[in-house]
């Protein structure tokens, strides 16, 4: 019997400046992959990166918003299950 496992969505985007640049929607309770994949909580409902981020977030929204401020944009990301 084959070993099923869901998919794993992953993004590669993209950014004028990765300092200037915010993430909401993505719910709070995480498993930090740097940290020794401690679960940890996002106190203020955004992800921010000023160090190196590897994160699992488990109970994200049904849509997060990348604010790229370098580029002036704004990215909606739907999160789907096939």
């Amino acid at each position: 019997m084959a070993n099923l496992k869901p998919p794993c969505p992953a993004y590669l985007l993209y950014v004028g400046d990765i300092a200037k640049v915010s993430v909401s929607g993505l719910g709070d309770r995480f498993i930090d992959k740097v940290n020794d994949a401690k679960e940890d909580v996002l106190t203020d409902g955004i992800q921010t990166f000023p160090d190196r981020t590897d994160r699992v977030y488990l109970n994200p929204q049904d849509c997060s918003v990348i604010n790229d401020e370098a580029l002036n944009r704004i990215i909606a990301v739907g999160h789907h299950i096939i």
